[in-house]
């Protein structure tokens, strides 16, 4: 059961508790909410310093951002050819599926690989 959110007497914060037990929740915890976002924001801005000096200190995730750059580049490529009526419109949309799966593929690799590391 997610707990909600309430304002403290005098309207000074506000308090994260837990509903009744006659709505699911226990209905005995309670937690000031500027100390719980305090917390969460330090863990956050924690994890994403950990994330940055991690990735600093190590060799590339992802060693095919040249093979991304170049997938897009003929995606544009092929899209500035049909615009300046070089190539017919059945070529460039036999093409531009399979250009942008391959664009695809290599950004979902790429986020995994992120991800993971």
């Amino acid at each position: 059961m997610p707990l909600r959110v309430g304002a403290t007497k005098g309207k000074r914060g506000h308090i994260y508790y837990c509903p009744d037990k006659a709505a699911g929740g226990c209905g005995g915890i309670g937690r000031r909410g500027d100390k719980v976002d305090e917390f969460l924001s330090e863990a956050v801005f924690s994890k994403l310093e950990q994330r940055r000096v991690t990735t600093l200190n190590e060799a590339p995730l992802w060693s095919k951002d040249d093979e991304l750059k170049q997938a897009v580049e003929n995606r544009d490529q092929a899209s500035r050819r049909f615009a300046a009526r070089k190539m017919t419109a059945e070529t460039y949309f036999d093409l531009l599926p399979g250009l942008e799966e391959e664009i695809n593929r290599l950004r979902t690799e790429k986020n995994r690989a992120l991800v993971s590391g």
